[in-house]
């Protein structure tokens, strides 16, 4: 056979023909695929950028005009892609709920598919922001205002962190879409116990316990040796007030209230006439026993409490030390002459709070409280819910530090000032569902009620006086319960008699709070103020996130600016915006 046959017949000079003639369209194929992923890289790259543009338009005020939201949306599409992409329609924007529509397009030029004179690929995308219907908010802010609040935070004191955070909260809820002009927010500073406006509430109050029914109301005074004119003038403790008043401005009733028996203490009902201890009973520190003038005892460390002795009373035993001596346990009275009496007799005998005359003006003692009828009451009125920023603000200005802490009533008394039980008036039903109801709770601190053995004192009473009053009272009846007086602590914790032990009785209480106003669909946030220089312990920050609704609901800041940032995403959660499809 010939050459010329022979190739001819060569099979893989055809194979050689068509793998040739099938080159240039595989190329092709392969630099369209190429060109494609480049584009759809490029259409992802400006949903992105649509979505942020149209997020960001929904967080405007409501008051903007379509033309400044046209503008505004052109820059940040051009911001967001500088390569080149533009609106492709007019802004879509309805009312009621306030909804915006973007659309824009990007053009991709190919690489490969020019050559069949495919030059570009136009991309486009869409997205849809939602500003939701306004929403309406109660909430109650409860800010420690403790002695440690004042301690470095940052560039400053903690408590000027605290203040600062809060006042950009309460911006924020009066300037955001999200929240609705019928938002109210209610701030409960609180330190030792929780005050409320005594120029508001007072005897007449009816969930006060002006007419001294309840089985706490004398706990610390007793009227028995007492003469008739003393019986008619102190028919509660608002008299006891009146009288001190008339000595030192400063001794009339601060608005503080204690705690109520367990279990209504961790509820947010009303008091109801048939049961006399459901009421709320006005604190009062009574002047423990002591002259006005006594000597100053060192106990351990530096620290310095007034002894007490006085030149014409001899107490007994004289081993006792108290810290809140501010009368002298006798007056002119007749049957409140000086004599040698027991601590219990000089602390309870009513007749030094008639027509008192020899007494000490006000001042701090070792612990850096206040001595006087309002030893344990040093936090600001508490304001009831407004709308009022300039009243939100100003009380937040107000707050110093002073006081142990006292985490249950803070959370308590913020509980109430959103539950419709009724104590401040008007508020919405848990079932209302037009209205949320959010508590927001910040400390620097652990619950705190201190007893004699952390001072190294010895007394009647086991501890200072607090919000629950004593641990023992001046007529021998216990925090715990004893017979014709309720206990105030949760069933199990028993009485304490250490820190330690207090401390886990108001943890328990605290708990027992949160889980009770979580039940009623409230959202619960807290914020564990936590500086190195002064940090919470892990029990202290466990009780935290117990408390919240869920532990991404609770905060630990550790510097000022991490507060700041606690409260801003709070905020943020609370009327966070969305984006739909």
């Amino acid at each position: 056979m010939d050459s010329g046959h022979r190739f001819l017949g060569d099979g893989r000079g055809n194979i050689a023909i068509l793998f040739g003639l099938s080159f240039v369209p595989v190329m092709f194929l392969a630099g369209a695929a190429v060109d494609y992923g480049r584009a759809s890289a490029l259409r992802a790259r400006l949903q992105n950028a649509v979505d942020g543009t149209a997020l960001a338009l929904c967080q405007t005020s409501l008051a903007t005009t379509p033309a400044a939201l046209e503008d505004q949306a052109a820059k940040l599409i051009a911001a967001y892609m500088p390569e080149g992409a533009a609106l492709t329609a007019p802004l879509a924007i309805s009312a009621n709920p306030r909804i915006i529509t973007v659309k824009a397009g990007a053009t991709y030029r190919t690489a490969f598919a020019s050559l069949l004179r495919v030059n570009t690929i136009p991309v486009g995308a869409s997205s849809q922001c939602a500003t939701p219907m306004a929403q309406t908010f109660e909430i109650a802010i409860a800010l420690d205002t403790t002695g440690s609040m004042d301690s470095a935070g940052g560039s400053g004191t903690k408590m000027a962190a605290a203040r600062d955070a809060a006042k950009k909260f309460v911006d924020y809820v009066y300037s955001k879409p999200a929240f609705s002009p019928q938002t109210r927010i209610s701030i409960v500073p609180f330190a030792g116990g929780v005050a409320v406006d005594p120029k508001t509430y007072g005897a007449a109050t009816p969930w006060i316990d002006g007419a001294a029914k309840s089985a706490y109301h004398w706990t610390n005074v007793d009227f028995s040796a007492a003469n008739a004119t003393v019986k008619t003038a102190l028919k509660s403790r608002f008299d006891l007030f009146d009288q001190l008043r008339k000595l030192d401005s400063g001794w009339g009733w601060a608005g503080c209230l204690e705690t109520r028996p367990y279990p209504l203490n961790v509820q947010d009902t009303a008091p109801t006439p048939d049961n006399p201890n459901s009421y709320f009973v006005p604190m009062f520190a009574p002047d423990e026993p002591g002259g006005d003038t006594p000597n100053t005892v060192t106990l351990s460390g530096s620290l310095k409490v007034p002894g007490t002795h006085n030149d014409y009373t001899a107490l007994s035993p004289s081993t006792q030390r108290y810290i809140n001596s501010y009368l002298d346990d006798n007056t002119n009275e007749p049957g409140c002459e000086a004599k040698t009496m027991t601590a219990p007799e000089a602390e309870m005998r009513a007749c030094k709070y008639y027509k008192p005359t020899s007494y000490a003006a006000t001042s701090k003692n070792a612990l850096q409280l206040p001595n006087g009828p309002n030893n344990a009451c040093t936090s600001k009125p508490l304001q009831t819910l407004t709308t009022d920023t300039a009243k939100l603000k100003s009380l937040i200005d107000s707050l110093v530090a002073i006081g142990s802490t006292n985490i249950f009533e803070g959370f308590m008394w913020a509980w109430r000032t959103i539950s419709p039980a009724g104590l401040f008036g008007q508020t919405s039903a848990y079932n209302d569902t037009t209205v949320r109801k959010v508590i927001v709770l910040m400390t620097d601190g652990e619950n705190s009620w201190y007893p004699n053995t952390a001072f190294g004192l010895s007394n009647i009473h086991d501890s200072i006086f607090s919000p629950l009053s004593y641990m023992i009272n001046g007529n021998g009846t216990r925090v715990s319960g004893s017979p014709g007086l309720p206990s105030r602590l949760v069933t199990g914790t028993g009485t304490p008699t250490s820190l330690a032990q207090a401390r886990a009785a108001l943890d328990a209480l605290t708990r027992e709070a949160c889980t009770n106003a979580k039940a009623r669909n409230i959202a619960v946030f807290t914020i564990g103020f936590s500086v190195p220089s002064d940090p919470i312990d892990q029990a202290g920050i466990d009780l935290l996130r117990d408390c919240a609704t869920a532990p991404g609901q609770a905060y630990v800041a550790n510097s000022s600016t991490a507060l700041m940032a606690a409260f801003d995403d709070i905020a943020k959660s609370i009327g966070k915006l969305r984006i739909v499809r």
